[in-house]
């Protein structure tokens, strides 16, 4: 053990609650294994902020041994160590964590949600994406929502793309921004008339991410097969876009083929005209 982690790890047996708390939250910044067991046992202090910091440092250091406690943490009678603990265990990033983290959706809240929704994104296992589909229909707390979005785009299953074209309907701008990207991400074609609709969305930020997600599945459908107007216009012009495009070029390329401007044989000259146009050529 270095003499600096084991300096702090006496600290967290000094009688002051606020020296244990310093104690906790430098051996976070230290990050060393070694101060695991000693973190663990922290969670049991009678000072629940004493439990918060250790809780916290767990999560920065990640080891795996502080999993289970850190599970048991999210039974904290105090708010604020419950929220700490999802947020440790979305850094960990063990999938074991998930059903535990499914629970605190249905009890707790807003804040515990919150954390519990963005782990689950973090963790990123396939298994967290029923638990998601139900908090993104979350009718009370669109911070919930709007995690559950964006935590569905970073687990990337193709199951949740007709529920975040769907989530393009909400009625909160941060929903609606965070379902667009996360289609973006996943890539599917079914999600471009959505999508394309968005493009028309009253706030900007909605359409502006609308036209990266467009610019992403574009340039993902190249020699896919694809039905529908929309997406064979994204395809006609996205198989000539970098794979960072210009939103500008995304939407007037776009734009151009879904009115017929564009076609087989002049899509690549067309979006290479609009590169020297906007000074993007790479």
């Amino acid at each position: 053990m270095p003499a600096e982690v084991r300096e702090h790890v006496e600290k967290l047996k000094h009688s002051d609650p606020g020296m244990r708390r310093q104690a906790a939250d430098r051996l976070g910044d230290i990050m060393h294994p070694s101060a695991v067991p000693y973190l663990i046992k922290a969670l049991h202090d009678p000072e629940w902020r004493v439990r918060r910091d250790a809780t916290t440092a767990l999560g920065n250091i990640r080891h795996a041994r502080a999993l289970p406690h850190l599970i048991q943490a999210l039974q904290d009678p105090e708010e604020q160590v419950r929220w700490r603990a999802a947020m440790a265990l979305g850094e960990i990033r063990n999938k074991s964590a998930v059903p535990h983290l499914a629970k605190t959706l249905e009890k707790e809240g807003l804040r515990v949600k919150y954390y519990a929704t963005e782990a689950l994104g973090h963790i990123g296992h396939v298994s967290a994406v029923p638990y998601l589909l139900k908090a993104l229909q979350n009718p009370e707390e669109w911070g919930v929502r709007f995690r559950a979005a964006e935590a569905l785009g970073k687990i990337g299953d193709e199951s949740a793309v007709p529920h975040l074209i769907q989530a393009l309907q909400d009625p909160i701008r941060d929903v609606k921004k965070h379902a667009a990207i996360s289609l973006g991400i996943i890539g599917h074609a079914s999600a471009v008339p959505r999508l394309t609709k968005a493009l028309q969305d009253k706030e900007a930020e909605v359409r502006a991410t609308a036209v990266e997600a467009l610019g992403k599945i574009g340039y993902a459908l190249k020699g896919k097969k694809v039905e529908g107007k929309e997406a064979k216009a994204l395809q006609l012009v996205g198989e000539h876009f970098h794979e960072d495009e210009e939103p500008k070029i995304i939407q007037k390329a776009y734009l151009a083929a879904l009115e017929g401007k564009v076609t087989q044989k002049n899509a690549r000259l067309y979006v290479k005209q609009l590169h020297a146009l906007e000074g993007s050529v790479k």
